[in-house]
């Protein structure tokens, strides 16, 4: 772990660095107790998950088949998309895994998950060539019930605009002038702690990069970096949260980074 003190108000510091893999997803467990990064080794076609615990600070590690991807996390129960056939993206399956145990709580064939929520997985199954949309609990994989979920909130995600939105051209504005930097395609916008936090892309020939900017109640620049320059021409949803009081967010497919709002 680093720890990079920025300014009185803002830290940054290194939760995780990967070594010969790359960090493919990051997701918080609904309740914010709880991260887990989905690492991928290409070469050698290996899928990990890597759990890590707030209260020990420490990291826990499970294999996973190459062809799964995390979609939603309730503390240390994971809910998975596996591909069975490569060559038909359409034939996928959901499951569910008990972390602490290490064991597959449940298994839907011909389904993919919509939206994970406090008390279920919002699922989508395909039998007898027709669609039908459930809400699936997590322990079980039977038929639940909406509910509220009434701890405190501590996960809070920023809000999207894509460039044919209205709002989209305020923050344009309001980056150029920050940054002089041009926003193109898309941005992600929240305020929290007095801040604003916005994450944008632009191009720095010949590519197109996505940066984070945080700017302070008094209109000052307090962050500004890229945080992926090999973005292929295509954005991301979901490029950071803020958890309690730090900003967290992948930077170069390889590090975990926290922006501590001290």
């Amino acid at each position: 772990m680093k720890l990079v003190i920025l300014t009185e108000s803002l830290a940054e510091i290194t939760i995780f660095s990967a070594k010969d893999e790359f960090i493919w997803k990051l997701m918080p467990d609904i309740r914010g107790r709880f991260l887990y990064l989905e690492l991928r080794d290409k070469t050698r076609q290996e899928m990990r998950i890597a759990q890590y615990t707030e209260k020990d600070n420490s990291w826990k590690y499970q294999s996973f088949p190459w062809w799964s991807s995390i979609k939603g996390a309730k503390e240390q129960m994971l809910a998975f998309q596996h591909l069975n056939a490569p060559q038909d993206p359409s034939d996928t399956e959901v499951y569910v895994q008990e972390m602490k145990a290490d064991t597959r709580l449940w298994t839907k064939s011909r389904s993919h998950i919509v939206n994970p929520f406090f008390n279920g997985l919002m699922v989508k199954s395909f039998a007898n060539d027709k669609e039908e949309l459930s809400l699936l609990a997590w322990e079980t994989g039977k038929p639940a019930s909406f509910a509220l979920d009434t701890e405190p909130q501590r996960l809070f995600y920023p809000s999207r605009y894509h460039y044919k939105d209205e709002y989209f051209d305020s923050l344009q504005i309001l980056i150029e002038r920050m940054v002089g930097e041009l926003a193109v395609k898309q941005c992600e916008y929240i305020e929290r702690e007095g801040c604003i936090i916005i994450s944008y892309y632009c191009m720095k020939k010949p590519e197109l990069v996505n940066n984070i900017l945080v700017v302070d109640s008094d209109g000052e620049v307090v962050y500004h970096q890229p945080i992926d320059k090999s973005t292929n021409g295509q954005v991301a949803d979901g490029t950071f949260f803020v958890w309690d009081k730090r900003i967290l967010f992948i930077k170069d497919k390889t590090h975990l980074i926290s922006l501590s709002l001290v």
